[in-house]
C-alpha cells in the first residue's frame, strides 16, 4: 500500500478519510492552520521528516488547491507525487483523471478528451463543457455540421465539438494573445488536420484594431468590450479570483461577423451550421449584424451565453430568424444566461 502525506484535514478530508486509509497508508498531516484533532501538525512539506510516496492534496477549493501546488513544486515536490484528492472522490471524480502537469497545471481527462488549466475560472469552464456537457446537441439527418466557436478559450468546448462524429470542421476563435496560445497548447493534436481552423480575432459588428485590457486570472470572463471588463474584474474580485496587478494591456483585432461567416459558410455546400458563442458581451453585436445581413438565418443550432443587457433583443432576432428556443439562468447570477436555439425541419 503506497503512503501519503494528506495535505489538508478540514471538512473534505473528514468526509472521505476513511476512503483514504482503504486506499492508501497514511503516514502524517499537513494543514495550514497547523492543527489536527487536537495536535500540531506540519504547516508546510518542510516541516515533515518522515517518508511518503506522495501526497494527497485533500482540498474541494480549486483555487486553494492551486495554491497548495504551486507551494509544493516550490518546496521541490515532484508533480508526479502530488495527487489531487477531487479526482478520487467528490463531484470531480467522474473525470476519467485529473493529474498535475510539471508546470503546476491541471490536466483533465475525460472521453479521451484532454484539457489543461491553470486557474479555478478555466477548471470550472472546463467543467461545464466536459462533465455537464452544456454543448451537447443533436441535429436529425445525415448532413455533416460545421461549428462556429466564437469565444474558443482555451480550447476546451472546440475539442468538444472536435470530438464530435458529425462535425466536419470547427472554426475557432479567440481574440486575446495567452489565452489563444493556451489553447493552441490544448489543441496541439489537431492543428495540422483539416477538421480545425483557428483564428486569433474578436468577432463584433465591424472591423476594428483596439486596445483591450488582459487579466491572465479571468481567461473565462475576458471581453473586448471595456465597459464588460470593468463588471467582470470587480466580479472576480469580489470572488477571490483576481490579482489587479496581473493586469496588462494588448492590441486585439475585431472583425465583421457577417463577411467572416458567409465566406466560410460558402466553403461548405450541403453542411448544417452551429453557432457556440461565449464572447462576454459581444454577442448584441454580432447578433445585430448577423441579423441585419441575413446570415442569422443560415443557422441550424446555436449555443450561447448573454451577459449583462438580457435576452430580449436577442431572442427577437432569433424569432424573427425562425428559431425556437430556451433560456436558463446561470449559476444564479441575474446578469448571465443561456440560450439554445434551433429551427424545425
Amino acid at each position: 500500500m503506497k503512503k501519503v502525506l494528506i495535505y489538508g484535514v478540514g471538512k473534505f478530508c473528514r468526509q472521505y478519510i476513511e476512503q483514504v486509509k482503504g486506499k492508501y497508508q497514511i503516514v502524517g498531516y499537513i494543514d495550514r492552520s497547523g492543527c489536527f484533532e487536537g495536535n500540531e501538525i506540519p504547516t508546510s512539506v518542510s516541516q515533515f521528516e518522515g517518508d511518503y510516496d506522495y501526497i494527497l492534496i485533500m482540498v474541494i477549493n480549486i483555487h486553494a488547491c492551486f495554491e497548495i501546488t504551486t507551494q509544493l513544486l516550490k518546496d521541490n515536490v515532484p508533480h508526479d507525487k502530488i495527487i489531487l484528492g477531487f479526482s478520487l472522490w467528490g463531484p470531480f471524480s467522474i473525470c476519467d483523471s485529473i493529474s498535475v502537469t510539471t508546470n503546476g497545471k491541471y490536466l483533465l481527462e475525460k472521453d479521451g478528451i484532454k484539457v489543461q488549466v491553470s486557474t479555478e475560472d478555466e477548471f470550472h469552464s472546463v467543467e461545464e463543457v466536459l462533465l455537464m456537457k452544456c454543448y451537447q446537441y443533436h441535429l436529425n439527418g445525415n448532413s455533416k455540421e460545421i461549428v462556429f466557436d466564437v469565444g474558443m478559450n482555451i480550447g476546451d468546448s472546440t475539442l468538444y465539438f472536435l470530438n464530435c462524429p458529425k462535425v466536419e470542421k470547427v472554426y475557432a476563435f479567440e481574440p486575446f494573445r495567452k489565452t489563444y496560445m493556451d489553447a493552441m497548447e490544448n489543441l496541439k493534436g489537431h492543428l495540422s488536420t483539416s477538421r480545425l481552423s483557428t483564428f486569433q480575432l474578436g468577432l463584433s459588428d465591424h472591423d476594428e484594431e483596439k486596445s483591450a485590457m488582459f487579466n491572465q486570472d479571468m481567461t473565462c470572463g475576458q471581453s473586448t468590450i471595456d465597459s464588460i471588463n470593468q463588471n467582470a474584474v470587480q466580479n472576480y474580485i469580489d470572488w477571490g479570483l483576481l490579482q489587479e496587478e496581473n493586469n496588462q494591456t494588448e492590441i486585439i483585432q475585431l472583425r465583421k461577423s457577417s463577411q467572416i461567416f458567409s465566406d466560410i459558410m460558402e466553403k461548405h455546400p450541403n453542411c448544417q451550421f452551429v453557432l457556440k458563442m461565449d464572447c462576454e458581451g459581444e454577442e448584441y453585436a454580432i447578433f445585430k449584424d448577423l441579423d441585419q445581413t441575413g446570415v442569422l438565418n443560415k443557422f441550424n443550432f446555436i449555443m450561447m451565453e448573454w451577459h449583462y443587457r438580457g435576452t430580449e433583443f436577442l431572442l427577437e432576432c432569433l424569432s424573427n430568424n425562425g428559431f425556437s428556443y430556451f433560456t436558463m439562468q446561470k449559476c444564479l447570477q441575474p446578469a448571465l444566461g443561456l440560450i439554445y436555439a434551433w429551427k424545425e425541419e
